[in-house]
């Protein structure tokens, strides 16, 4: 099996031969590493990535009967998965930067009548403070809501 071209050792793992599928992940591995650090700075991301790339491989090795030139087949494929995956990142970046901001719910009709109860029991305490208080800061805090309006 050592002296085995590429090219048998992919048509071995597309007729479901499991050694000849390590050792394309065993011998591609490296490269496609290197390769990936080049499009993407995040490790972590290109080692994912080249996971998932052999995972969907061996799933859908049935449909890759008609690859010539397995090493351009998976630099591309894992090129495609790493942009896919920085795109996807970059969505949830901006809808977790989104999520941040603060909004305001509306809760329905309960919330209206509760706001408006709020504000009829603060317009009572004002009007009780007021005449409790003396006739200059009633007059200085008439005149003040007056030129407001």
């Amino acid at each position: 099996m050592s002296s085995m071209l590429p090219s048998d050792i992919w048509d071995q793992f597309v007729s479901g031969d499991h050694d000849c599928f390590c050792r394309l992940f065993k011998g591609y591995y490296e490269g496609l590493y290197g390769y990936g650090l080049k499009l993407c700075k995040d490790p972590e991301l290109v080692k994912d990535a080249i996971q998932n790339l052999f995972i969907t491989i061996w799933e859908r090795r049935d449909e890759l009967t008609h690859i010539t030139s397995p090493n351009v087949y998976l630099y591309v494929s894992l090129r495609r998965n790493i942009l896919r995956s920085k795109k996807r990142n970059a969505r949830f970046k901006d809808i977790s930067e989104h999520a941040n901001h603060e909004f305001d719910i509306y809760f329905g009709v309960e919330e209206l009548i509760m706001k408006n109860e709020s504000r009829d029991e603060q317009k009572e305490n004002l009007q009780e403070a007021l005449q409790s208080a003396c006739p200059i800061n009633r007059k200085k805090f008439s005149t003040c809501t007056t030129t407001m309006e």
